[in-house]
């Protein structure tokens, strides 16, 4: 399976939560083997599985999928049966998220006008990332729409238990899955 976005929609909470079963394996960090790196080969993705014990379920996450056009046709040659989940969160929030996070790291200015207004950047990451149907409609055109699992952000942060519940369904783990705790 791979999570495959959307960036600032809490990805990385479900990710720690499939990492707390003892029954499944993902690497981390995300590898973006589809989107970035993929000229190293299919071989340098399989080794990012080889410690995974054996009959582990099998999964990734790397949120740049979702908006990198071409890694939709790379993971459909490589993986054509893999359980795909999609994450997504309010375009606006996400957004403001995404800008609040470089903004901290010092990657952005302190002009958000300049990153979020329509008129001035409506295809740069802020905006253009939140643009799912136009992302996720790749994805539908190469997979079958049971492969495909959309989870939406304020579902989680309502019933996280049932958000798990159906993650875990459609990736076949059998048992319940266990938000991650923080200190």
């Amino acid at each position: 399976f791979i999570i495959a976005g959307a960036a600032k929609s809490a990805t990385t909470w479900l990710q720690q939560s499939l990492q707390g079963s003892p029954r499944i394996f993902m690497p981390a960090p995300e590898p973006h083997f589809f989107s970035r790196h993929h000229q190293a080969g299919i071989a340098s993705y399989a080794a990012l599985f080889a410690d995974a014990g054996a009959g582990a379920i099998l999964g990734e996450k790397s949120n740049s999928y979702l908006t990198t056009p071409g890694a939709e046709r790379r993971l459909h040659a490589h993986l054509p049966d893999t359980r795909l989940i999609f994450q997504l969160r309010d375009p606006v929030e996400r957004a403001y998220s995404d800008y609040a996070m470089l903004f901290r790291r010092g990657e952005v200015d302190g002009d958000i006008g300049r990153h979020l207004d329509p008129d001035r950047a409506a295809t740069g990451r802020f905006l253009h990332d939140g643009c799912y149907a136009l992302h996720l409609s790749r994805f539908y055109d190469l997979f079958a729409p049971e492969q495909i699992l959309v989870l939406l952000y304020e579902q989680m942060t309502q019933a996280p238990g049932r958000q798990l519940d159906q993650l875990a369904a459609h990736i076949g783990l059998q048992g319940a899955l266990a938000p991650p705790l923080k200190d």
